[in-house]
């Protein structure tokens, strides 16, 4: 079930209920932490991905948190860097932060929304989605880099290069 315009998903208030029923749906663990905080499990192609939903009524707005661990390694510091960098140029609302020691990347976007909205549940559950594939797409970059001892401008390249036409 991925019709974000389904009628099922459409919800005005707290969008976490929506998106805790679209988990669900997907088969995506999921627990909640608190009443303003879930916690879902997503299986990407590359990765799993930890992603930490925050919602807050104050503010109208949903932080989400995109987790994945990557392996590095301190003789390509620089480079890792570098390609995170790049990876932040490439995303048009989010950002990308390290934990060079942990070696844990996150992606941080924030989502402001109206309350008074009749869909935003699917709105929530569409940006959770392009969260995870946007990482699902960064993780080869770094693997490249890292392992294959790439380029960072060429790692970038290649991660983020969708696919067009038919196989």
């Amino acid at each position: 079930m991925d019709s974000f315009g389904d009628s099922r998903l459409r919800s005005g208030g707290n969008p976490l209920l929506t998106i805790e029923k679209y988990a669900g749906w997907q088969h995506w663990n999921h627990d909640w932490l608190d009443d303003e905080s879930l916690v879902v499990t997503v299986q990407g192609q590359w990765r799993t991905f930890t992603v930490v939903l925050m919602w807050s009524i104050e503010d109208a707005s949903l932080l989400i948190l995109c987790s994945f661990p990557v392996v590095l390694e301190a003789c390509h510091e620089l480079d890792i860097y570098r390609t995170l960098n790049l990876l932040n140029l490439a995303s048009d609302s989010g950002g990308l932060t390290l934990d060079f020691d942990a070696g844990i990347v996150t992606y941080r976007k924030l989502l402001a929304i109206s309350v008074d909205q009749p869909d935003t549940g699917a709105v929530s559950c569409a940006v959770l989605h392009d969260v995870t594939e946007f990482c699902d797409l960064c993780y080869p970059a770094f693997d490249m880099v890292n392992v294959g001892h790439s380029r960072p401008e060429e790692a970038v390249g290649i991660a983020l290069v969708e696919v067009a036409g038919r196989a």
